[in-house]
């Protein structure tokens, strides 16, 4: 009697064994990894011991760290600094500071996470300690889906509802790291 994995076998179906997480201490920016659901391989940049930052081409996503099963290759010499693609980024204060707060009513989550995103570069370029997104009251999504998308953020160090009396539950105050 033929066992169900010799059949298996001759039908070309291999047996994968369970995927292990890598050990978050193994990972360094620049490491080609292999993440559970991606097909090809990615450059992991960053985590912060419950998500990962990786980047597949022009798109940079957050993925859990647990999802890391694996690592390609070492970090290539351009993969960590830009200087090996022969460009120069230098940063400067804008002229205009920038601004403390940000409306993002009306906005879905993702509009509204995108422009917070960016929102909170410049605000942290500026050297600001907080700042706020009016988001407004309604159904609460758009509230609970930014909160979500600030505290996997790496600049943000805290949030909480602005005082009552100056917005309430209607306005977040993001507290950015120094």
């Amino acid at each position: 009697m033929e066992t169900l994995a010799a059949s298996q076998t001759e039908l070309g179906v291999v047996a994968v064994a369970p995927e292990t997480p890598v050990s978050p201490e193994l990972l360094s920016a620049g490491l080609r990894v292999r993440v559970k659901t991606f097909k090809r391989a990615v450059i992991f940049r960053r985590h912060d011991g419950r998500m990962a930052e990786v980047e597949a081409g022009p798109l940079r996503m957050k993925v859990p760290l647990a999802d890391i099963i694996g690592i390609e290759s070492e970090p290539a010499a351009d993969a960590v600094t830009p200087r090996g693609l022969g460009i120069t980024v230098r940063v400067q204060p804008s002229a205009e500071p920038a601004a403390g707060e940000i409306n993002v009513i009306g906005c879905t989550v993702e509009e509204a996470s995108g422009r917070v995103d960016k929102f909170l570069d410049e605000a942290a370029l500026a050297g600001k300690p907080s700042v706020r997104i009016i988001h407004g009251h309604g159904t609460g999504a758009l509230r609970r889906g930014l909160a979500e998308f600030l505290a996997a953020h790496p600049l943000v160090e805290g949030i909480h509802p602005e005082a009552e009396d100056r917005g309430g539950t209607a306005i977040t105050v993001v507290e950015l790291q120094s």
